[in-house]
């Protein structure tokens, strides 16, 4: 659903003048100002008055505020729910219940000059496609990856029904003296975000979830390092800070499952790799390549090697030149 003129409905807490607008003076008093009583586009507080406004009718309504993200509302009993989401003017509803779903629809109506766009489809540039929630995590490293400082870079992604909803690549902030070590620090900072998103997707459902999260994992040493609470002598030097990953496994909120190198979906976050390797990877991260070819793929590898080794310096119409 989309609200209508949003940023119209905020009411003002202070007092703003404006001049007369064009089209609208008063011929008798030219020189006076208007006193706004609501907010209007190009005000700055008006995102803001907007948000309170939206945000004091949800709590009204009877809906809970999720304490995660304060864009999310929920409701529910014994059965059923509904889940409202705010972007700005933008509201995504869900719910197990048509009647609750419809009940919620004609109360937001009501308030607000809305539009019912239908079935989500399409949100914030994502094709959105129901299934049931299949949530997969995996972490990865490579060592000493930077060949002037030496340091490791980690990745992860959260997938949930075939999709990221959750992903990062970072350079890690100390040198790793081993490919444990650094699936290690990647392993930590890995759980900190499953953390997150399970107290989130807890919060949404109103319960609380004793089910681990599974991370996939690449290398047994790193397994091993988090599951054996002993310390070694070449890994006593491990900041204390990584070993928050050894606390969550022994209190059974994260699971660490090996899987191969072949398996490890997000080596295209940690490493260079070939052409091949990365669609192949993109795919399974569920990101489709570009429907629209850009100006490098219509390019022939064989004429790109030659414009790469020609004497000429290329100008910067690379697409005609090539064309």
């Amino acid at each position: 659903m989309e609200v209508k003129t949003a940023f119209l409905n905020g009411l003002l807490d202070e007092d703003i003048d404006m001049v007369q607008p064009d089209g609208y003076t008063d011929e008798e008093r030219p020189d006076y100002v208007c006193h706004l009583k609501r907010s209007v586009y190009g005000l700055k507080q008006s995102p803001r008055l907007w948000n309170q406004t939206i945000d004091k009718f949800m709590l009204e309504l009877g809906c809970k505020k999720c304490e995660a993200d304060h864009c999310i509302y929920a409701t529910w009993n014994d059965q059923d729910m509904i889940f409202v989401a705010l972007y700005v003017d933008d509201l995504v509803l869900a719910s197990n219940n048509d009647e609750l779903l419809k009940s919620t629809k004609e109360a937001l109506s009501a308030r607000f000059d809305m539009t019912d766009l239908g079935h989500l489809n399409y949100f914030l540039g994502m094709e959105i496609e129901q299934e049931s929630v299949c949530w997969k995590s995996y972490s990865d490293a490579d060592w000493a990856g930077d060949v002037e400082i030496r340091r490791s870079t980690s990745g992860y992604a959260f997938m949930m029904n075939g999709g990221c909803i959750s992903w990062r690549s970072k350079m890690q902030r100390t040198v790793a003296l081993s490919s444990t070590e650094a699936e290690y620090m990647a392993l930590t900072e890995a759980t900190q975000e499953a953390i997150c998103l399970k107290a989130f997707l807890c919060e949404l459902c109103e319960m609380k979830s004793d089910k681990a999260v599974k991370i996939y994992e690449d290398n047994q040493g790193s397994i091993a390092l988090a599951k054996n609470p002993e310390f070694y002598k070449r890994t006593k030097h491990i900041y204390i800070r990584y070993h928050f990953v050894r606390e969550k496994v022994e209190d059974g909120q994260v699971v660490l499952q090996y899987c191969s190198t072949k398996g490890m979906k997000v080596d295209l976050m940690t490493k260079p790799i070939t052409a091949v390797q990365f669609e192949s990877l993109r795919s399974k991260l569920g990101i489709q390549a570009p429907s629209t070819p850009s100006r490098v793929s219509v390019l022939s590898r064989k004429r790109l090697v030659q414009l790469w080794y020609t004497s000429k310096p290329v100008t910067h119409d690379l697409h005609s030149r090539c064309l």
